[in-house]
């Protein structure tokens, strides 16, 4: 989200990582392991590092980001896509999904700035779990 402008970076940085290299963390950092949303990951503060994230492997969100030289940066499109699966996961407790719909909202406000029409797209608690979006043209 910061490194689209979107708001400022929160405490931690996340890294999804080939599931071979994480195995190779794993054996070597035993005591960093942590388990957060029923997926096993590594905390080496301030980076929380993943095999998988919201069931993407890297490999297949390798395909939507782009080479920033050291690291790869996800696409906007697919940050929208693992927000909104986030943001629907009623497994999550209803704070942090609300955190996520609340980035889901600067993300579409930040999408609508440009248009000639004033859009507001209305995301809640309760309409995140049928992934429905709802637009209301302003006048």
């Amino acid at each position: 989200m910061a490194y689209y402008g979107l708001r400022q970076a929160g405490k931690d940085v996340d890294l999804v990582v080939a599931k071979e290299d994480f195995t190779l963390m794993c054996a070597r950092f035993p005591h960093r392991q942590v388990e957060k949303f029923d997926e096993k990951g590594i905390y080496y503060k301030p980076f929380e590092i993943w095999p998988v994230f919201r069931g993407y492997t890297y490999w297949q969100l390798r395909r939507m980001s782009h080479d920033e030289g050291f690291f790869r940066v996800i696409s906007l499109k697919m940050l929208f896509t693992l927000k909104m699966l986030s943001a629907s996961d009623e497994r999550l407790d209803p704070t942090i999904r609300q955190k996520y719909a609340k980035d889901l909202a600067l993300m579409t406000r930040n999408q609508t700035n440009g248009r000639k029409k004033n859009v507001e797209i209305r995301i809640t608690l309760e309409n995140l779990p049928a992934l429905k979006i709802q637009e209301q043209v302003l006048k």
